[in-house]
């Protein structure tokens, strides 16, 4: 999947929603180069989020529209996993050392520090929508909600 959309050089809007049951094992290079208007929900990692927003061959001065509806991140594993280039290594590794980790309680959590990518990068950034939605299942807040609102 990565290889096709790798190859789509003149897309200029996407609208990305990762809603599958696991993360992704391993990371794309930079996609979607020339888009101008970006729209990201679901659950996927910071490290993917940078593969679309991260200023490495980007050119994310010329982004006007950015809408980041609910993004959440997958709570890694303890200890953390390496990373992996092909989906055979990671079932190599989980086979032999899938024991010695272990997942969160919470599978999922708000992301953080999804923004700081663009830092002095979107000169022609015009529409910028953020929606983030609270815990259904815990009562109050979450420790971490605070650092959403850092900058």
């Amino acid at each position: 999947m990565w290889q096709t959309f790798q190859r789509l050089v003149n897309v200029t809007d996407i609208d990305l929603c990762w809603v599958r049951a696991w993360r992704e094992v391993t990371l794309p290079p930079p996609l979607f180069t020339s888009a101008t208007s970006v729209r990201l929900s679901g659950r996927t990692s910071p490290e993917f989020v940078v593969c679309i927003l991260g200023p490495q061959g980007h050119n994310i001065a010329k982004l006007t529209q950015l809408e980041l509806n609910d993004v959440k991140e997958w709570a890694g594993a303890t200890p953390a996993l390496p990373v992996f280039a092909h989906l055979q290594d990671f079932q190599a590794y989980m086979h032999e050392h899938g024991q010695d980790h272990h997942t969160a309680h919470v599978t999922w959590r708000s992301m953080t520090g999804i923004l700081e990518p663009l830092i002095d990068h979107c000169t022609h950034l015009t529409s910028l929508r953020l929606a983030v939605l609270g815990p259904c299942e815990e009562p109050g807040p979450d420790s971490r909600e605070e650092s959403l609102y850092r900058s």
